[in-house]
């Protein structure tokens, strides 16, 4: 998505008589007012139309989720070509707890290697009974990928193919002898590795913490979100049985001194704030007027 700001209200009018709807490159464009309210007195509001006044970077950091993408593929902005690193540990780093789905935990990496591969039958395998299928992303036929060995992007390419070529007989034995067993087993019997866990600490916030020592280590999965961590302070940590736990939202969850976002997971903040490979150290501070201070805290 993207803002344009429009300094008079009638070419943001053309604009969206014009363009909403267009072919872009195979993609259609909606154009459309920033959503709002009306504004107070039917004045025009700072973006153009009748609506409350926003701001614009207020608008964007709303918007913008931070996320750490593990590096296993890329794909050819000019021929379209993704380029699959087969790195295990790479590749399986890509788990997700979907909340919406009762916290049910996919993972991507698995789930387009599958897709890539859903026309190819091993020669002299077992595939699992027609009826089960598992999750899988179902990719367009003609959706051509390279495989390449490793993940530092200077791996051998070893294979270039098409989605819909995989089931070809002669393409078909080139890929027996060339993919590991791991990608094997993931095709044959849709195994998927454990999940990756992350060591990290949490104590109560202090611009000069005490050293760490092994008590108090705890280990989660690293797609475990910092709403997670929230719980777990307000419940574990705070709550006790004579004084409730002060509300969620007064809570607020710190690495290197910068504030995290609840949506965040615990392998986002270990590769884009904490940058270290000891373990994760994270902070609680409670925010507002509560029944449980924060004394001592910076």
């Amino acid at each position: 998505f993207a803002f344009v700001l429009f300094d008079d209200d009638r070419d943001a009018d053309d604009a969206i008589k014009y363009r909403d709807g267009y072919d872009f490159d195979g993609y259609k464009l909606r154009v459309e007012r920033c959503r709002g309210g009306r504004g107070r007195g039917g004045s025009p509001g700072r973006y153009g139309g009748y609506r409350g006044k926003i701001e614009l970077k207020e608008e964007v950091e709303g918007r913008n989720r931070q996320e750490f993408i593990p590096n296993w593929f890329t794909a050819d902005v000019r021929t379209g070509m993704l380029t699959v690193h087969l790195d295990e540990g790479e590749c399986f780093s890509a788990w997700v707890c979907i909340v919406e789905e009762g916290d049910n935990k996919i993972n991507y990496g698995g789930l387009i290697l599958q897709g890539l591969l859903q026309h190819w039958n091993p020669p002299g395998t077992t595939l699992p009974d027609p009826e089960f299928k598992p999750k899988q992303c179902d990719l367009p036929p003609h959706t051509p990928f390279a495989l390449v060995e490793g993940s530092d992007g200077c791996g051998r390419t070893l294979f270039r193919i098409r989605v819909d070529e995989t089931c070809v007989e002669k393409d078909s034995r080139i890929l027996e002898e060339l993919i590991p067993t791991w990608v094997h087993n993931l095709k044959v019997k849709n195994e998927m590795p454990r999940f990756t866990k992350i060591a990290f600490y949490i104590e109560q916030y202090s611009d000069d913490p005490p050293p760490k020592s092994r008590e108090g280590r705890l280990s989660a999965n690293d797609f475990l979100v910092i709403s997670k961590v929230i719980e777990y302070v307000a419940d574990k940590i705070l709550g006790t049985p004579d004084t409730p736990s002060p509300p969620l939202q007064d809570i607020a969850i710190f690495c290197n001194k910068q504030r995290l976002q609840s949506h965040m997971d615990l392998r986002t903040v270990k590769h884009t704030i904490w940058k270290s490979g000891s373990d994760l150290r994270l902070m609680y501070l409670v925010t507002q007027n509560s029944s449980i201070s924060a004394s001592g805290s910076g």
